[in-house]
């Protein structure tokens, strides 16, 4: 009886140490930095986030390795798909000029994903495949190709209506 025991204290210890990697690794990214005199922080995510065209990506990817490593240390699915959701939101409206330098100050991506996976693994919440997330993802995408479809339809009638004018 004293080996599971020993084998769940060494599984805890490493648990720990991993989730301070993960923790800190997200701080960096959102919050590492304070602005004197205001309760504002920020990390290193918006500040990649200006670089013209890669910054976001380059973030996305950053964000991408700590969603990998949780779900290594056992997030379930549907814990996944909620922090791919926040990563994803965080680059697509971070790369809108202006307003997204701002989204990336204030939203804070990483660390929500950390207090999900915190409330995950400390509280038991968030458990599930994720099958929902994915056939809304899925249904979203499937709308848009079909919106995309008929506004590129639409164009090309109005295209050949403007030459057959000329």
């Amino acid at each position: 009886m004293d080996k599971p025991i020993l084998e769940e204290t060494i599984i805890e210890g490493k648990s720990k140490e991993k989730k301070s990697w993960i923790e800190q690794f997200a701080k960096l990214l959102d919050s590492k930095f304070k602005v004197p005199g205001t309760d504002m922080s920020f990390g290193i995510d918006p500040l990649i986030g200006l670089i013209p065209g890669a910054g976001d990506v380059i973030t996305y990817i950053m964000s991408a390795l700590l969603i990998i490593a949780m779900f290594q240390k056992g997030a379930s699915g549907k814990l996944v798909m909620k922090m791919l959701g926040n990563a994803a939101l965080d680059m697509l409206v971070g790369s809108i000029p202006i307003l997204g330098s701002i989204f990336d100050f204030t939203y804070k991506a990483n660390d929500r994903n950390v207090k999900l996976f915190n409330e995950y693994h400390d509280d038991g919440k968030h458990k599930g495949t994720g099958l929902g997330y994915i056939l809304l993802f899925i249904g979203i995408i499937f709308a848009l190709l079909i919106v995309s479809v008929g506004i590129a339809a639409y164009t090309i009638s109005l295209l050949v209506g403007w030459i057959a004018t000329l």
